[in-house]
């Protein structure tokens, strides 16, 4: 049993939403999220993320992508903490303008790792991180296809 306000198990957070409309050029789109955090022992948080997008275009294509994330933290003192994730995007972005012209597809298929330190030392902080969001993929994951 959940306490109000959306609080899940030790505190954290559960979040569920759910977006349908029409867009230009399209039949309609639909964003579905799925988030949730739960605490990994006494310092310690897993969030799992699941959203995905759901385009009818008018040509009468379908446009599917999903985004799906895994991170952990841990606090390992007042002062020192560090986090480690992993997203994976998969599908065809929805139309958010125009088109493609020629029917053309942006399917994506890729992997980011992300991390991240932070410690308070005498006189400020250390921060050092390694990502880019804006990258479709930082990491190349093996393969491997079997044929029958």
């Amino acid at each position: 049993m959940k306490p109000e306000g959306g609080q899940g198990v030790a505190g954290c957070r559960e979040e569920t939403r759910w977006v349908a409309g029409r867009g230009r050029g399209s039949g309609g789109r639909a964003w579905c999220k799925a988030t949730t955090t739960f605490r990994n022992g006494t310092r310690g948080a897993v969030t799992v993320e699941f959203d995905d997008t759901d385009q009818f275009v008018d040509s009468g294509s379908r446009l599917t992508e999903w985004l799906e994330r895994l991170s952990y933290s841990y606090q390992s003192g007042p002062n020192q903490a560090l986090a480690l994730g992993i997203r994976r995007i998969i599908g065809t972005p929805p139309v958010l303008t125009m088109p493609q012209p020629n029917g053309a597809s942006n399917f994506q298929d890729g992997w980011n790792l992300s991390a991240a330190f932070h410690q308070k030392v005498p006189g400020g902080e250390i921060y050092v991180v390694y990502v880019d969001a804006a990258a479709v993929s930082t990491a190349r994951l093996a393969a491997s296809s079997h044929e029958t």
